[in-house]
């Protein structure tokens, strides 16, 4: 997270990710993750975050079940 906060780069994060091949048991915590690192970060930092949420679920590596299972 700290790498995408500094360069910003959605495709590098998303290829990251799905390199890993993360197991679906854990796709909820990626995703709180992602939120729990942004939530003291600048305004800018904080969009990047939801903006790498939506592309992990573009790309497929989260669905919308992972991200509501977050909020709820």
């Amino acid at each position: 997270m700290t790498t995408y906060f500094t360069d910003g780069d959605k495709s590098e994060a998303v290829s990251s990710i799905k390199s890993l091949h993360p197991p679906k048991k854990y796709l909820n915590e990626l995703v709180a993750y992602v939120m729990f690192e942004s939530l003291e970060k600048n305004e800018v930092e904080r969009d990047s975050a939801s903006e790498l949420i939506a592309a992990f679920k573009k790309e497929g590596v989260i669905t919308g079940d992972n991200y509501m299972e977050v909020t709820n």
